[in-house]
């Protein structure tokens, strides 16, 4: 008979579910794009290309991960080269194809603003969330975006902050319940990089309350505003016509 000790199943126990828990929190996919020179799956009539340790993308997106992920945590840097008329930087998850997919935008420009939405063919697109960043994004400033997807739950995060700026419950996920993580698709050129896929549990944000982000602007801060805009207008000067 083999004798096995409370004390030695206890430890093994351990042993075990710490090792589950350190492998559920590792990447399934993760890349640098150090490689220069990777088989890269693209869709559009754009480019996407891997140079200088970056992805670069235009008009065009490149597919990551596996088509079979349903819940996942995905994080990124981009941002749009200096000297670019503005900031337009987008990317997908959950993409089945290229009309059945999650997409976000971060907007810089005239709208400044996170977008959310999910595209399905003849007529099931949906819009989801547009919130204003209270910032203009820059050209050339590398900006952080974690997505969680898990159920028909998404989480949108930016810059590393705790708390979403986008957390809402999409009630058609069954639309688009898998598929790959996409990067590109603006029509301004996007640089991306660090990208990493980290597979979720089923119940992963169950317990986690519904909150975003906001940052309100004071009575005092408003007036600031107001009266530097004030300060700082000038007239169109209309020169004379030919």
């Amino acid at each position: 008979m083999i004798k096995v000790s409370f004390k030695n199943t206890i430890f093994a126990l351990i042993f075990l579910l710490t090792n589950q828990l350190i492998s559920a929190q590792q990447p399934e996919f993760k890349t640098d794009f150090s490689n220069s020179a990777p088989i890269l799956k693209t869709v559009g009539r754009g480019s996407c290309k891997v140079a200088d340790g970056v992805l670069t993308s235009k008009d065009a997106y490149s597919c990551f991960g596996n088509a079979e992920w349903k819940n996942y945590s995905v994080k990124f840097k981009a941002r749009a080269p200096k000297g670019a008329d503005q900031v337009q930087i987008w990317a997908g998850f959950r993409a089945a194809n290229r009309y059945d997919r999650y997409v976000v935008g971060l907007r810089g420009g005239l709208q400044n603003t996170l977008y959310l939405s999910r595209m399905g063919y003849m007529g099931t697109d949906e819009f989801l969330g547009l919130r204003p960043l209270r910032f203009e994004p820059k050209p050339g400033v590398w900006y952080d975006l974690k997505i969680e997807v898990c159920g028909n739950r998404i989480r949108v995060f930016l810059n590393n902050e705790t708390i979403p700026r986008i957390d809402i419950v999409d009630k058609n996920s069954g639309m688009a319940p898998n598929g790959e993580v996409t990067l590109g698709g603006s029509w301004i050129e996007t640089e991306f990089d660090d990208l990493s896929i980290t597979k979720l549990d089923d119940n992963y944000l169950n317990n986690k309350e519904v909150v975003e982000f906001s940052k309100e602007i004071e009575p005092e801060a408003k007036e600031r505003i107001r009266v530097s805009g004030r300060a700082a207008y000038k007239p169109v000067v209309v020169g004379a016509f030919s």
